[in-house]
């Protein structure tokens, strides 16, 4: 077992057996400073931790009470007061062993390569990867489950969230500027619900299915109230349902398709989201260029007049405050030909009354007009970003599927230039997000949004496909990480860490308060 102090140890009838000191814990840099008498070594006896004590002359660990002293150093405190009886000599610090491994860091470091020799017999398991060998192609019939699977979310968008389906009708239901209030209050009931998770230390639970189903109800609970806050960020529901494409890769990659060789795999998915991709931009083409299904859809001034016709219940939820009263907007009068004076309706045609707008009745008109252009400038749009998504995907996927499979490193090294050329394309896609996208309609957001959703998957990929074991051993060997790492424990750093987010320091120490009271808590409900 281990603690947050950076002790590895053993259970035993006279309590828990230093195995091992982690490198950088708590432990180890006590061992820097302290003296060669005072420091923790391997073999010695942990006996006391604080106000928790084993029972001497013992015959089992359990009899010894070594639970209650495991409970104590995994709660984590703060600091931690520990009793040893100590054996052998202070070895490990000084001598020759540590001489020895002091002159293999240098000699390493100055270029040596030192070969560790396996062993006979079997070899470990590795949790991270699975032997290329063991595995099977991708055959037909996985292909249509995975073809099928990954086509899902892009028909919701067709059906739900574009003018070629119910695209309108979705936003009319939630265009009622309510809606945003309970937008917000759903984000605030599951935000305050991932905080409860973290307090009574949710990753630390036994069983897997809980930890699932608790952090999957968090997350759509979170994702849905972004949805309902569609009136004021209508891309919110494409990144959404979008984001489901790499989730199902990985669902499939996971479950079904985890017997399947990892080129075999790639290489399929590339070729499931780009005949995906292909199908949708066919069901566009059509839809714009053929009268018979919706009449002629292509964007000019005819599918404008259409898109607004179609969204005039959004332009009457939509209300400006003029003149001291709240009014529906007029897309010609508003919207289109922005003129400076208000109206009144006579005979459901509108009248100029004789008032001039301020300035900032102007602004507000003008950025009513822009969200409800941008919806339905959006839902004409949804499919060609929804081909657009799945061929990025197609070309990521392909990359992985071309690299050759070799020793763990050179795998991890491969995968990793991958995800940091991603990163790139990323950033440069924002960086044109923010210079370029129309203000007329907006888009800077969307295509924000959407860049942000990507580096999520991104990181979540890295980590299940290289594993957590290979990204430390190679971040361990990159002169550029080791940099960075002391750039980020730099003093000046944590300073301007502190200055940037000093408002939020307050809630961070308060919740950690919440949380060791809780760790209290349960500590002495389980020993009474």
């Amino acid at each position: 077992g281990g603690g947050t102090f950076g002790i590895a140890y053993r259970a035993m009838p006279d309590g828990l057996v230093v195995t091992g000191i982690v490198a950088d814990g708590a432990a180890d840099v006590w061992n820097r400073t302290a003296d060669i008498d005072s420091v923790i070594c391997v073999g010695d006896v942990i006996t006391e931790a604080n106000s928790v004590k084993v029972v001497e002359r013992m015959q089992t660990a359990e009899e010894a009470g070594c639970r209650r002293l495991v409970r104590e150093l995994a709660a984590g405190p703060s600091s931690c007061r520990l009793t040893l009886k100590k054996f052998g000599p202070r070895w490990h610090v000084q001598g020759v062993t540590a001489d020895c491994l002091f002159k293999m860091q240098v000699a390493e470091e100055a270029g040596l390569c030192l070969e560790l020799i396996t062993p006979p017999g079997p070899k470990p398991k590795n949790d991270d990867l699975v032997a290329q060998s063991d595995l099977k192609q991708l055959t037909r019939s996985q292909f249509l489950v995975a073809l099928g699977l990954i086509a899902l979310p892009s028909i919701l968008v067709l059906a739900v969230y574009s003018a070629l389906g119910a695209g309108f009708g979705f936003f009319s239901a939630f265009s009622d500027e309510r809606m945003n209030d309970i937008g917000n209050l759903i984000i605030f009931i599951f935000f305050n619900l991932l905080v409860g998770l973290y307090i009574v230390d949710w990753h630390k639970w036994e069983r897997k299915i809980q930890r699932f189903a608790s952090l999957l109800i968090v997350v759509y609970g979170m994702c849905f109230g972004g949805v309902v806050k569609c009136r004021f960020y209508p891309q919110a529901p494409l990144v959404v349902i979008l984001f489901h494409i790499p989730v199902a890769m990985g669902v499939l990659r996971s479950t079904a398709l985890r017997t399947v060789q990892r080129a075999s795999f790639y290489k399929g998915a590339a070729l499931a989201t780009f005949l995906v991709g292909l199908a949708v931009l066919a069901a566009w083409m059509v839809w714009m260029n053929v009268s018979a299904w919706d009449g002629v859809n292509q964007y000019n001034d005819a599918t404008k007049a259409k898109l607004v016709d179609l969204s005039s219940e959004l332009y009457r939820q939509f209300t400006p405050l003029i003149n001291g009263r709240t009014r529906a907007l007029e897309y010609m009068w508003d919207c289109k030909e922005k003129r400076e004076n208000d109206f009144d309706l006579v005979y459901g045609e509108p009248v100029d009354n004789g008032y001039t707008l301020s300035a900032l009745e102007l602004a507000d008109r003008s950025r009513k007009c822009g969200q409800v252009g941008l919806i339905w400038f959006l839902l004409w749009l949804s499919p060609f970003i929804v081909v657009m998504t799945n061929w990025v995907i197609a070309l990521f996927c392909a990359m992985n599927g071309m690299l050759v499979p070799g020793d763990d490193v050179s795998r991890a090294e491969k995968a990793l230039k991958n995800f940091v050329l991603m990163i790139a394309i990323l950033f440069l896609c924002m960086w044109v997000a923010a210079s370029v996208a129309g203000a007329s309609m907006r888009l800077t957001g969307t295509l924000m949004a959407f860049c942000g959703a990507a580096l999520v998957a991104l990181f979540i990929w890295i980590y299940f496909e290289v594993g957590s074991r290979l990204i430390e051993q190679t971040i361990r060997q990159s002169k550029m990480v080791k940099t960075l790492i002391a750039t980020v424990t730099n003093n000046w750093f944590r300073a301007g860490f502190l200055i940037g987010f000093n408002v939020g320091i307050p809630a961070m120490f308060a919740i950690e308060i919440v949380k060791q009271r809780v760790r209290r808590l349960r500590r002495t409900t389980q020993e009474t």
